[in-house]
């Protein structure tokens, strides 16, 4: 076994593919053809803020092919609609989505690296605090909703401690 002769990740995308015909001839090697494996199912990675992600979409819908994608968002904003953001830029197209998925900033790894040295030193509540710190909070509104948040979450703290 050599190999699949149909790309089975995105990191094959770019193989070119091929299966060997080998004959042989009383017991010796007599030929070796080989057979490039037509592209049945293009793949494609792409990668970038939201803005990016569209226009890399756009340039892809001009090609008019069937295309699996793989898409990789790089953003520090909160996104919970993601998936339907980009599920309508594909709307009546022959683009499909196969994964997404988010990339961790540096920020966000500098901080896990962090709270991984020091999450025994760490009370629940500071956690929180942390993670809640990752999110850029800037409007009053989304301020608002941070510091309730956060309020919400030390009540339920202290219940919990009062319970155990």
């Amino acid at each position: 076994y050599c190999g699949s002769p149909i790309a089975l990740s995105f990191d094959e995308k770019t193989s070119d593919k091929k299966v060997l015909i080998v004959e042989f001839a009383q017991e010796k090697l007599h030929k070796v053809d080989e057979i490039s494996v037509p592209v049945f199912q293009k793949l494609q990675q792409i990668s970038g803020n939201l803005a990016e992600i569209e226009q890399q979409i756009q340039t892809l819908l001009k090609i008019k092919e069937n295309i699996w994608l793989d898409i990789e968002v790089s953003s520090e904003e909160y996104l919970g609609d993601l998936q339907q953001r980009i599920a309508n830029m594909l709307q009546e197209s022959n683009l499909e989505i196969l994964k997404i998925r988010r990339k961790k900033l540096q920020k966000y790894k500098e901080i896990q690296a962090v709270e991984k040295e020091t999450l025994q030193e760490l009370s629940a509540i500071d956690v929180f605090q942390k993670r809640l710190d990752m999110h850029q909070w800037q409007t009053k509104a989304e301020k608002k909703i941070k510091k309730d948040v956060l309020k919400t979450f030390k009540q339920i703290v202290a219940e919990l401690d009062e319970d155990s």
